[in-house]
């Protein structure tokens, strides 16, 4: 029995090998994912393509290479309608005055994110807008928004907003907030 068992490791000894060492991988890899934490782990060892998608927010990547994202995004109707976007936002016309708007996201951002403003093309010819940050304690951000037509006078025209971000510049404080 012993020189069956013999002759049958011998031809199969490689295949014993591989077992072998399959289970030694298995085995540092198991240890690797439930002991090994960021501080063992050296500078450059994480790279680009060894990272998930939509796993690290646009605020920690390296300044160097990245000055400023964009935080926020819209489009909105010349009746302050939200069309398209980022996630949860809403708007509305503002009070009497045409052309005034009010949006937010819900979220806390830093009044020094810049908001870029694009009035849409209407009749052939796109007026021009201009855009404040209103950043609450333990609320919510609002952007106001006033548009004009060509020849400066307060218009209600449809538009796209943007809002930069340089890195740092939100905590990702979300809030329950409705436009009064």
């Amino acid at each position: 029995m012993t020189r069956r068992l013999l002759h049958h490791a011998s031809r199969h000894s490689i295949a014993y090998l591989a077992l072998v060492c399959s289970m030694l991988a298995l085995a540092g890899a198991s240890y690797a994912a439930t002991r090994i934490g960021t501080n063992q782990l050296r500078n450059g060892a994480v790279t680009e393509p060894k990272i998930k998608n939509k796993t690290i927010d646009p605020v920690k990547w390296d300044p160097t290479y990245v000055t400023a994202f964009v935080r926020r995004f819209a489009n909105i109707s010349a009746t302050g309608q939200y069309l398209s976007g980022s996630p949860s936002g809403v708007s509305k016309t503002e009070g009497t005055t045409p052309g005034t708007y009010e949006l937010t996201w819900g979220d806390a951002f830093a009044s020094f994110c810049s908001p870029i403003v694009t009035v849409q093309a209407t009749n052939g010819a796109a007026g021009f807008a201009d855009a404040n940050i209103v950043t609450q304690s333990n609320n919510a951000t609002v952007v106001f928004v006033h548009t004009y037509n060509t020849h400066g006078d307060p218009t209600a025209e449809p538009f796209s907003i943007g809002i930069l971000c340089p890195r740092g510049a939100g905590g990702a404080q979300t809030f329950p907030y409705t436009l009064p």
